[in-house]
């Protein structure tokens, strides 16, 4: 049994923007606990969940448009939940302080599954695995701009 809705673009199209808002908002807030990066602003964490999309759109320029929604749906929502994964850590910190070395590692355990995760649904939709290679590359990127500039 399947919980899936009746595509509709408009709808699709809400959630990415709310979800990539969303996910942008969340990795400000994150962002502020870890030292080792420059300094955050709102503005370039959501270049960057916007940017995922726009990279991750190269290579599936070819496929059907409901095809490429459906993906950026996913994709953005694997964002959401490594967003959410994050949301505890934000909480806690309200309330103790958390060593970066911790807000580091639950960092790394995020990103591990939002893989995993990425990985999983472009299986269940069918598209190229490469894709999870493209979504780590293009984190990969993104860090090493953070850190040049």
């Amino acid at each position: 049994m399947q919980c899936v809705p009746t595509f509709n673009v408009k709808y699709r199209l809400l959630y990415i923007l709310f979800a990539t808002l969303f996910t942008a908002v969340i990795l400000f807030q994150y962002a502020e606990f870890i030292t080792l990066l420059p300094k955050a602003n709102f503005g370039r964490e959501l270049l960057l969940a916007v940017g995922q999309i726009g990279f991750q759109y190269v290579f599936i320029r070819k496929i059907s448009k409901q095809n490429q929604l459906n993906y950026i749906g996913n994709l953005v929502t694997v964002s959401v939940m490594g967003s959410l994964f994050l949301l505890p850590i934000l909480i806690l910190n309200q309330f103790i302080e958390i060593n970066e070395y911790v807000v580091l590692g639950w960092f790394g355990l995020t990103v591990n599954l939002m893989i995993l995760e990425h990985y999983r649904r472009i299986n269940i939709l069918g598209l190229p695995k490469f894709l999870t290679l493209t979504w780590i590359l293009y984190r990969v990127l993104a860090l090493g701009i953070i850190l040049i500039f």
